[in-house]
Protein backbone atom coordinates (compact mmCIF):
# COMPACT_ATOMS: atom_id res chain seq x y z
CA UNK A 1 0.00 0.00 0.00
CA UNK A 2 2.83 2.73 0.91
CA UNK A 3 4.34 1.81 -2.46
CA UNK A 4 1.48 2.28 -4.26
CA UNK A 5 0.68 5.58 -2.56
CA UNK A 6 4.59 6.61 -3.18
CA UNK A 7 3.83 5.86 -6.66
CA UNK A 8 1.02 7.96 -6.99
CA UNK A 9 2.70 10.99 -5.05
CA UNK A 10 5.64 10.84 -7.80
CA UNK A 11 3.30 10.84 -10.58
CA UNK A 12 1.57 13.77 -8.98
CA UNK A 13 4.43 15.46 -8.66
CA UNK A 14 5.71 14.65 -12.10
CA UNK A 15 2.17 16.39 -13.31
CA UNK A 16 2.70 19.64 -11.57
CA UNK A 17 6.32 19.78 -12.99
CA UNK A 18 4.77 19.43 -16.46
CA UNK A 19 1.96 21.83 -15.90
CA UNK A 20 4.48 24.46 -14.08
CA UNK A 21 6.49 24.39 -17.40
CA UNK A 22 6.66 27.81 -18.89
CA UNK A 23 5.80 27.76 -22.24
CA UNK A 24 8.86 30.13 -24.37
CA UNK A 25 8.92 31.64 -27.89
CA UNK A 26 11.50 34.44 -29.23
CA UNK A 27 9.90 36.71 -31.40
CA UNK A 28 10.79 36.25 -35.55
CA UNK A 29 9.82 39.08 -36.71
CA UNK A 30 12.10 42.50 -37.10
CA UNK A 31 9.26 44.08 -35.60
CA UNK A 32 6.23 41.91 -34.10
CA UNK A 33 3.22 44.63 -33.08
CA UNK A 34 1.79 43.26 -29.55
CA UNK A 35 -2.24 44.24 -29.56
CA UNK A 36 -4.11 44.65 -26.47
CA UNK A 37 -6.87 41.51 -27.53
CA UNK A 38 -6.08 38.74 -30.34
CA UNK A 39 -7.29 41.13 -33.11
CA UNK A 40 -5.95 42.60 -36.09
CA UNK A 41 -8.20 46.35 -35.01
CA UNK A 42 -6.86 45.63 -31.48
CA UNK A 43 -5.16 48.75 -30.30
CA UNK A 44 -1.23 48.38 -30.09
CA UNK A 45 -0.28 48.19 -26.43
CA UNK A 46 3.55 47.89 -27.51
CA UNK A 47 5.99 46.34 -29.94
CA UNK A 48 9.12 43.49 -29.74
CA UNK A 49 11.99 42.93 -31.73
CA UNK A 50 13.26 40.20 -33.75
CA UNK A 51 15.33 37.89 -31.05
CA UNK A 52 13.31 38.76 -28.14
CA UNK A 53 12.31 35.97 -25.49
CA UNK A 54 9.09 36.40 -24.19
CA UNK A 55 6.52 34.04 -22.31
CA UNK A 56 3.27 32.39 -23.70
CA UNK A 57 0.51 32.30 -21.13
CA UNK A 58 -2.16 31.94 -23.62
CA UNK A 59 -3.80 31.68 -26.80
CA UNK A 60 -7.23 31.75 -29.37
CA UNK A 61 -7.08 30.42 -32.57
CA UNK A 62 -3.49 31.59 -34.23
CA UNK A 63 -2.94 34.28 -31.14
CA UNK A 64 -0.54 33.74 -28.56
CA UNK A 65 -0.76 35.77 -25.34
CA UNK A 66 2.56 36.80 -24.63
CA UNK A 67 4.36 38.90 -21.22
CA UNK A 68 7.24 40.41 -22.15
CA UNK A 69 10.87 41.21 -20.19
CA UNK A 70 9.74 44.65 -19.83
CA UNK A 71 6.85 43.24 -18.82
CA UNK A 72 4.53 43.54 -20.44
CA UNK A 73 1.32 41.24 -21.10
CA UNK A 74 -0.10 41.69 -24.93
CA UNK A 75 -1.22 39.83 -28.42
CA UNK A 76 0.73 38.87 -31.41
CA UNK A 77 -0.16 36.13 -34.14
CA UNK A 78 1.78 32.68 -33.71
CA UNK A 79 3.69 33.43 -37.36
CA UNK A 80 5.89 35.49 -35.45
CA UNK A 81 7.08 33.64 -32.88
CA UNK A 82 9.35 30.53 -32.74
CA UNK A 83 8.16 28.25 -29.80
CA UNK A 84 11.53 26.85 -27.64
CA UNK A 85 11.79 23.96 -25.24
CA UNK A 86 14.20 24.19 -22.51
CA UNK A 87 17.36 22.77 -24.17
CA UNK A 88 16.54 24.83 -26.95
CA UNK A 89 16.04 27.95 -25.42
CA UNK A 90 19.29 27.24 -23.18
CA UNK A 91 21.17 26.81 -26.55
CA UNK A 92 19.36 29.62 -27.99
CA UNK A 93 20.68 32.19 -25.20
CA UNK A 94 24.28 30.96 -25.14
CA UNK A 95 24.63 31.13 -28.60
CA UNK A 96 27.18 34.26 -30.15
CA UNK A 97 25.10 37.48 -31.09
CA UNK A 98 25.20 40.06 -33.04
CA UNK A 99 23.04 43.33 -33.11
CA UNK A 100 21.57 45.42 -35.71
CA UNK A 101 23.22 48.66 -35.99
CA UNK A 102 21.73 50.50 -39.18
CA UNK A 103 17.88 51.71 -38.71
CA UNK A 104 16.43 49.47 -41.22
CA UNK A 105 18.14 46.62 -44.14
CA UNK A 106 17.64 42.96 -44.86
CA UNK A 107 18.92 39.15 -44.71
CA UNK A 108 19.97 38.79 -47.64
CA UNK A 109 20.39 35.05 -49.19
CA UNK A 110 23.89 35.19 -50.35
CA UNK A 111 26.70 37.18 -49.38
CA UNK A 112 25.10 40.06 -51.95
CA UNK A 113 22.96 42.81 -52.10
CA UNK A 114 21.78 41.43 -55.43
CA UNK A 115 20.25 38.20 -54.00
CA UNK A 116 17.13 37.66 -52.84
CA UNK A 117 15.89 39.09 -49.60
CA UNK A 118 14.72 36.79 -46.42
CA UNK A 119 13.73 39.24 -44.33
CA UNK A 120 13.74 43.34 -43.34
CA UNK A 121 15.88 44.25 -40.35
CA UNK A 122 15.54 47.18 -37.89
CA UNK A 123 17.83 48.67 -35.89
CA UNK A 124 18.27 46.80 -32.02
CA UNK A 125 17.23 43.17 -33.89
CA UNK A 126 19.10 40.69 -32.26
CA UNK A 127 20.67 37.63 -34.59
CA UNK A 128 22.64 34.51 -33.75
CA UNK A 129 26.00 34.69 -35.29
CA UNK A 130 27.32 32.01 -37.78
CA UNK A 131 30.72 33.03 -39.74
CA UNK A 132 32.10 36.01 -41.40
CA UNK A 133 32.66 35.94 -45.22
CA UNK A 134 34.96 38.99 -46.57
CA UNK A 135 32.15 42.43 -46.03
CA UNK A 136 29.40 39.93 -44.98
CA UNK A 137 28.42 37.94 -41.85
CA UNK A 138 26.22 34.65 -41.99
CA UNK A 139 23.42 34.73 -39.53
CA UNK A 140 20.79 32.48 -38.13
CA UNK A 141 17.24 34.15 -37.30
CA UNK A 142 15.53 32.41 -34.36
CA UNK A 143 13.87 30.12 -36.58
CA UNK A 144 17.25 28.61 -37.64
CA UNK A 145 17.07 30.15 -41.42
CA UNK A 146 20.58 31.58 -42.42
CA UNK A 147 21.22 34.42 -43.81
CA UNK A 148 23.67 37.81 -44.77
CA UNK A 149 23.81 40.81 -43.72
CA UNK A 150 26.44 43.59 -44.50
CA UNK A 151 29.30 43.42 -41.70
CA UNK A 152 28.92 46.90 -41.13
CA UNK A 153 25.83 46.77 -40.18
CA UNK A 154 26.00 44.98 -37.03
CA UNK A 155 27.86 44.86 -33.71
CA UNK A 156 28.74 42.34 -31.18
CA UNK A 157 25.73 42.16 -28.70
CA UNK A 158 27.16 42.00 -25.53
CA UNK A 159 24.68 41.48 -22.40
CA UNK A 160 22.49 38.66 -23.85
CA UNK A 161 20.81 36.92 -21.61
CA UNK A 162 21.62 36.32 -17.68
CA UNK A 163 24.99 34.50 -17.54
CA UNK A 164 27.34 37.75 -17.38
CA UNK A 165 24.20 39.68 -15.18
CA UNK A 166 24.64 36.57 -12.49
CA UNK A 167 28.09 36.88 -12.82
CA UNK A 168 28.51 40.17 -11.70
CA UNK A 169 25.68 39.83 -8.95
CA UNK A 170 27.77 36.65 -7.75
CA UNK A 171 31.24 38.56 -8.19
CA UNK A 172 30.16 41.83 -6.25
CA UNK A 173 26.51 41.01 -4.72
CA UNK A 174 23.07 42.32 -5.45
CA UNK A 175 23.47 46.12 -4.77
CA UNK A 176 26.68 47.28 -6.96
CA UNK A 177 26.54 43.51 -9.34
CA UNK A 178 22.80 44.73 -9.86
CA UNK A 179 24.13 48.08 -10.74
CA UNK A 180 26.50 46.41 -12.82
CA UNK A 181 24.00 44.26 -14.51
CA UNK A 182 21.20 47.38 -15.22
CA UNK A 183 24.38 49.26 -16.99
CA UNK A 184 25.14 46.45 -19.20
CA UNK A 185 22.00 46.22 -20.11
CA UNK A 186 21.38 49.76 -20.86
CA UNK A 187 24.54 50.01 -22.95
CA UNK A 188 23.10 47.28 -24.99
CA UNK A 189 21.99 49.36 -28.10
CA UNK A 190 22.74 50.54 -31.45
CA UNK A 191 24.36 53.24 -30.27
CA UNK A 192 26.95 51.62 -28.13
CA UNK A 193 30.45 50.38 -29.18
CA UNK A 194 30.61 46.32 -29.22
CA UNK A 195 33.33 44.09 -28.38
CA UNK A 196 34.55 41.98 -25.35
CA UNK A 197 33.10 42.74 -22.42
CA UNK A 198 33.73 41.01 -19.21
CA UNK A 199 32.57 41.37 -15.74
CA UNK A 200 35.79 42.71 -13.88
CA UNK A 201 37.89 41.12 -11.02
CA UNK A 202 37.27 42.37 -7.88
CA UNK A 203 40.28 44.38 -6.50
CA UNK A 204 42.01 42.37 -3.33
Amino acid sequence: MKRILSILALAIISLGAVAQEKRMAVVEFSTSYLRLKPDYESPLETQELMGTVVEIVGEQSYWREVVTPQPYKAWCTDQGLVEMNADELKAYEQAPKVMFNDLYGHIYKEPSMDSQTICDLVGGDILRFSRKKGAWTEVLLPSGEKGWVMSRSIKDHKGYGTKKHLEAIEKYGPLKGGRMAIWRILRCNPFCKGGYDPVPEKKR
